[in-house]
């Protein structure tokens, strides 16, 4: 029973992973063809991925509330620093 917990508490992380980025995809693929997706758009981008791999890090080993909603509150926080930036830069 203790390894039926622990391949659900691995696949968690891979299904929050699959779900939780349509925003920023989005960002991305529209700002490609409208040459608006700068370097700042690609670093926020990038910023998204690795707190994404640490919200799934933290969930598989030590699964602690505290460090696990940080990380996953900065990739909120990073998202709505993204779409605001975005529209700035197509608006101006």
């Amino acid at each position: 029973m203790g390894s039926e917990d622990s391949v659900e508490q691995s696949r968690a992380p891979m299904d929050n992973l699959a779900r939780s980025p349509g925003a920023v995809l989005r960002a991305d693929r529209a700002g490609l063809p409208l040459r608006h997706a700068d370097l700042v758009i690609v670093v926020l981008s990038w910023v998204f991925v690795v707190t994404r791999f640490v919200h799934a890090g933290v969930l598989v080993t030590s699964n602690d509330l505290q460090s696990r909603s940080l990380a996953w509150f900065a990739s909120v926080v990073v998202v709505f620093v993204m779409w605001p930036y975005f529209a700035l830069n197509i608006l101006l």
